[in-house]
């Protein structure tokens, strides 16, 4: 039965990084100041995130426009080692969650 696990176990896990598709991604969701729209932007582990003075995490800073409007956000966004957000700078909106991103995109039923 082991080998049957070994064999096929990558078929049958859940969750975690690879499961999502695309482990090189950092995701943050932003809505606009001006016209609301909710925005979801990718971030690229290896070309959008620079490694900080001190070394010990990452920095990226963004200039965002969504498709309803053309004012820009700008974001300067700081992580941590394992890519987790630690501070946020945003101008001309303000960042939310990935739930409220989606409860705004999910399909209609």
């Amino acid at each position: 039965m082991s080998f049957l696990r070994r064999l096929f176990g990558s078929l049958f896990r859940s969750g975690g990084a690879r499961s999502s598709g695309d482990p090189n991604a950092v995701y943050i969701h932003v809505r606009c100041r001006f016209c609301k729209e909710a925005i979801r932007v990718r971030l690229n582990r290896t070309s959008d995130l620079s490694p900080d003075d001190d070394g010990g995490g990452f920095v990226v800073r963004k200039s965002i426009v969504g498709q309803k409007c053309f004012r820009r956000i700008e974001v300067d966004l700081a992580f941590d080692r394992n890519y987790r957000l630690v501070s946020e700078d945003v101008t001309g909106g303000t960042m939310i969650t990935a739930e409220e991103w989606q409860a705004e995109h999910a399909p209609a039923s």
